[in-house]
């Protein structure tokens, strides 16, 4: 456990990425954090000479430093801080690579609240306190690594486990005595087996850390793994394992509608992003629907929220029922939906929705009766981007409304 107050350096030049990190910090009244902030490279270096920080939280992209080498560049200052990678959504590839290189972890920009934030920071300076004592004497490096929430396997290059050391409350998928003297291919299923022995292959080979991420079930519960492989001594390899399901479902939280489980306004924007990038590149068909419930206030206001609610969620199981396993859905705010219909051109599109708004129109809701839906399409033309986009299906769904509602039009 860490029970000093510990001197965190956030070097970031976002105000706003800065400020909702400050917030998450002063907001865990349990956790005793000193946040210093930075946002320039040089200025963060200089801090860490006078021995001004326990971690570092790093954006990569800064004024003046990019990419990866704004990482190489504090971790060959200071080895011995601990670095906490922060990136945004299409740079985890970046992130992964900065773990091989050093760094203890890496966050997601967006999809950690402050309790994933506070124990990332946490385990990250365990694991350097613990990677420093291994260099030091292996002995006194096993009792630490027991005191961490990690596990730990040993193991020799043809994928057999020589040693053992669990963690407390870690949820193990079989036996902690079963695992020493079998191999990577009876404790793990076919597939994972397969990539954690390319993964300590290449460890072995190239020497640097290798990242496996894969999950399995502990008692009917889906938990997610992370393996950091690393060849050590002699013939041997090194395998530490934590478990990040809360991590996972922190992430899927914050991309999620609590209401109707699907996606929210912000996983569909960063969505939309990545969509309209492909098919600039590919020179695809690509629509979005903009849907909104019909007199939506009127059921709140004759049958109470809860009828509301429930409207809500049985709207949202139709229309799922009635778009593609390639198509997304998200709520966008109060009664309305968005939809992104890749490989689709406006024909495609208005023919889905008007049957969907067929079925919706013919669906009998317990205790309200029928409710109609009005929709707009707008179809991706060159330069167009998300808002663009999204201004469209809005000005065609108030189109829809104007010419009384219950159907679709296209902008």
């Amino acid at each position: 456990m860490i029970d000093k107050q510990i001197k965190v350096l956030l070097i970031e030049d976002n105000p706003t990425d800065a400020r909702l990190i400050q917030k998450m910090v002063e907001e865990k009244s349990w956790a005793s954090f000193d946040l210093t902030c930075v946002d320039k490279l040089q200025a963060g270096l200089k801090h860490l000479s006078n021995g001004g920080a326990d971690i570092v939280l790093l954006d990569l992209d800064l004024p003046d430093s990019k990419g990866l080498d704004t990482f190489t560049k504090v971790h060959n200052h200071e080895a011995e801080v601990p670095v906490v990678v922060l990136t945004g959504l299409e740079d985890e590839k970046i992130g992964l690579e900065a773990v091989q290189k050093g760094a203890q972890d890496y966050l997601i920009k967006g999809q950690a609240d402050g309790d994933v934030l506070i124990r990332a920071m946490r385990y990250a300076i365990e694991r350097q306190r613990a990677d420093e004592e291994l260099r030091r004497s292996e002995e006194k490096n096993r009792s630490l690594l027991i005191a961490i929430p990690d596990i730990m396997f040993r193991l020799n290059k043809e994928g057999v486990f020589l040693e053992f050391i669990t963690a407390k409350n870690f949820p193990l998928w079989m036996n902690a005595s079963e695992f020493v003297g079998k191999n990577v291919q009876d404790a793990l299923d076919n597939k994972i087996s397969k990539r954690f022995m390319k993964c300590l292959k290449q460890a072995s080979k190239i020497g640097n850390t290798q990242i496996l991420q894969y999950q399995l079930s502990v008692g009917g519960k889906t938990h997610h793994y992370e393996a950091r492989i690393v060849a050590t001594w002699g013939e041997e390899v090194l395998a530490i394992v934590r478990d990040f399901t809360d991590q996972r479902q922190a992430e899927k939280m914050a991309e999620t509608d609590p209401l109707t489980n699907i996606y929210n306004r912000r996983k569909f924007s960063r969505l939309l992003e990545q969509e309209i990038k492909r098919v600039e590149r590919y020179d695809r068909a690509l629509s979005i629907v903009m849907l909104d419930i019909d007199h939506f206030k009127r059921v709140n206001d004759t049958y109470g929220h809860d009828t509301g609610d429930y409207v809500l969620r049985r709207i949202t199981e139709i229309i799922k029922e009635n778009v593609r396993i390639t198509d997304t859905l998200a709520r966008y705010g109060g009664e309305e939906f968005v939809i992104i219909l890749p490989e689709t051109d406006v024909r495609g599109a208005s023919r889905l929705i008007e049957r969907m708004r067929k079925t919706i129109e013919k669906t009998s809701l317990d205790s309200v009766g029928i409710i109609t839906i009005s929709a707009g399409i707008a179809v991706y033309m060159g330069g167009d981007n998300c808002k663009s986009m999204i201004t469209r299906a809005d000005k065609a769904l108030y189109l829809a409304k104007e010419e009384g509602r219950n159907r679709v039009r296209v902008r």
